[in-house]
């Protein structure tokens, strides 16, 4: 198992601040286990944060630590790992994700995506790749890794004339933002093993469904999401790594 998890509740003992992160592994599990015990600290150390910047917060923080992680021998040739937190701070969603993990809110009786997959095809991606000496064939970046942001992944960050934000793969996240509204049910935050077989809306319905017949009890939820990725149908796809948090919301939290 390469994947990791964070679920912090009740974040600086504050009842309506949360934060949750997904870290997808590849070539290992050090790095994935490396950034979910750090990625917090490394966030809340930031003067951004403090000034409720959220979106520069996250952008340091995960550049701060891929830059650190580049500098340990034990870990920087353990692999990489996608990456994608979630924060929840004063009545808004911030989502910053740097690879093809993704997150997903469930608003009304709608699923609203709160991230984008990057991979190499995507033309923004293919730029920057080949700005920095890289090519994309068969949907990889020189053949061989399929996802364009990552923490990690050293070997790809090597170019001495441009800056680390602009590597054929980078750790800079996507950061997007929405404001919590009482229609808001629940997140889910999942690796590409789940989004590889469910879509968005086939995903947010099991969970809706879920929801209701176990009485809001998430664990079930989850497992139930994870056999139905799992399921015959599925042909075979269903055999990656696979990570799923559930973030729901009670009344008492818009309080």
């Amino acid at each position: 198992m390469e994947d990791a998890h964070v679920a912090q509740l009740n974040l600086e003992g504050k009842k309506n601040h949360a934060f949750f992160g997904v870290f997808d592994g590849h070539n290992g599990y050090k790095i994935a286990k490396y950034c979910s015990g750090h990625i917090l600290d490394e966030l809340m150390a930031t003067p951004e944060y403090r000034e409720g910047v959220y979106d520069e917060a996250f952008k340091k923080a995960f550049i701060s630590l891929d830059m650190k992680l580049s500098e340990m021998p034990t870990l920087r040739s353990e692999g990489g790992t996608a990456i994608i937190c979630v924060l929840l701070a004063h009545g808004e969603i911030v989502c910053a994700n740097a690879g093809d993990s993704r997150a997903v809110l469930f608003r009304g009786d709608r699923a609203i995506p709160l991230s984008s997959d990057h991979k190499p095809t995507v033309a923004a991606e293919k730029a920057r790749i080949e700005k920095a000496g890289g090519t994309v064939q068969c949907q990889r970046i020189n053949g061989t890794i399929a996802l364009s942001r990552a923490i990690g992944d050293f070997d790809f960050k090597d170019n001495p004339k441009i800056i680390w934000e602009e590597q054929m793969v980078t750790a800079l996240p996507e950061v997007n933002k929405d404001r919590l509204t009482s229609e808001d049910a629940f997140i889910v935050i999942a690796c590409d093993g789940v989004w590889d077989v469910l879509s968005n809306e086939e995903c947010c319905d099991i969970v809706k469904k879920g929801l209701k017949e176990t009485d809001g009890d998430i664990g079930l939820v989850c497992e139930m999401v994870l056999d139905k990725c799992l399921a015959p149908r599925v042909q075979g796809v269903g055999c990656d790594n696979m990570t799923i948090i559930v973030a729901q919301f009670k009344p008492a939290f818009f309080c």
